[in-house]
């Protein structure tokens, strides 16, 4: 191997470690015991929803692809869980949203078709399910991190919607989130917000409201100033 590539290669493990790291303390030092959450914003029926989604081992954030499988080709069960995660996400502190965001982005991330469970526990319920996500990546007093996680779980779910009125607020919600986080953000701060334009640019519609805020351009201009960056260059 030259040395040019090993030096691209050692550049790109470094970058790749660092946002592994990130998420790996979250799951080591952050891990919620369901059991202390308040009977004010879960029952024990959500507590089980969630706690057979994690993973038992020390660093181990999730639980086996078989068992999450398993639970999310079960209609009835999804939606369950799906309304477990919406309940959870009124909590207000921040540390427990990182928690619960990176968990269930990484589900969805995993298997993207997982967000039409929120689709349907919206027409379900008739909840809107959106603001639950925009309420956290509108704050300033949580994490780059945080509010990331929850704009791709928002663009997962919103990639499989269909233009209502409401879906048109919320493409523009999180659209104008993306631009202001690649308009301040370098490097590695740039993982979160491209993905979470990869999570919902495949809706046509959602597709439109970005071309008009000329995100294309935007894109460009990450290319330009992340040029040494090969996670950066590879999403953009």
């Amino acid at each position: 191997m030259s040395s040019a590539l090993k030096r691209d290669q050692k550049q790109f493990d470094e970058e790749h470690n660092a946002l592994m790291d990130d998420d790996f303390e979250v799951t080591t030092k952050k891990k919620i015991n369901w059991d202390n959450i308040s009977d004010q914003y879960i029952n024990n029926n959500d507590r089980l929803n969630l706690r057979q989604l994690q993973g038992t081992e020390l660093g181990e954030l999730l639980a086996p692809d078989a068992d999450i499988k398993a639970i999310f080709d079960d209609e009835e069960l999804s939606i369950s869980v799906a309304n477990s995660f919406i309940k959870v996400l009124e909590l207000r502190n921040p540390e427990q949203l990182t928690y619960i965001l990176l968990l269930l982005s990484t589900i969805l991330r995993n298997d993207d078709r997982r967000g039409q469970i929120f689709i349907k526990l919206s027409n379900k319920t008739n909840k809107e399910i959106i603001s639950s996500f925009s309420r956290v990546y509108v704050r300033d007093d949580i994490s780059s991190f945080c509010c990331g996680k929850s704009a791709i779980c928002a663009s997962i779910i919103l990639r499989w919607t269909k233009n209502t009125e409401n879906d048109i607020k919320n493409y523009k919600s999180l659209c104008s989130f993306i631009l202001r986080e690649f308009k301040k953000s370098k490097n590695d701060q740039l993982i979160s917000p491209l993905l979470a334009l990869k999570g919902c640019i495949n809706n046509k519609y959602f597709q439109n409201v970005f071309f008009n805020e000329n995100g294309i351009d935007k894109l460009s201009n990450i290319l330009f100033e992340n040029d040494n960056h090969r996670q950066v260059i590879y999403l953009t």
